[in-house]
């Protein structure tokens, strides 16, 4: 065993092993709430009804993003289909104006 330091001059010797090396990190477990208070059962339902409220309002919120995203996916599809026709519409104007051109430029 190796001796990190004594406790608090009790005589006693702490390894790094030791289960009194680590009762400088707070204990978890035990009696639960401590000093032996109990909630009141209108304190309870309060912060039930405030938790319950909270998720609520979130899930309003939630469905209301979702119905935002869907809606902003299809206009961003119509949008690039208009963009692909539109696209694909001036590849057929630019053959023209060559084919044109070439025709303008044998004569």
């Amino acid at each position: 065993m190796v001796v990190v330091g004594r406790d608090r001059g009790r005589g006693r010797s702490l390894s790094s092993h030791s289960p009194r090396s680590s009762s400088l990190s707070p204990v978890r477990g035990g009696r639960g709430r401590g000093r032996g208070r109990s909630v009141s059962p209108d304190f309870a339902r309060a912060t039930y009804a405030a938790v319950h409220s909270a998720m609520q309002r979130r899930q309003a919120q939630v469905m209301e993003l979702r119905a935002e995203l869907r809606s902003l996916r299809d206009e961003q599809h119509t949008l690039q289909c208009q963009l692909d026709e539109t696209t694909t519409q001036r590849r057929r104007l630019d053959k023209s104006v060559t084919s044109l051109t070439d025709d303008k430029e044998s004569l």
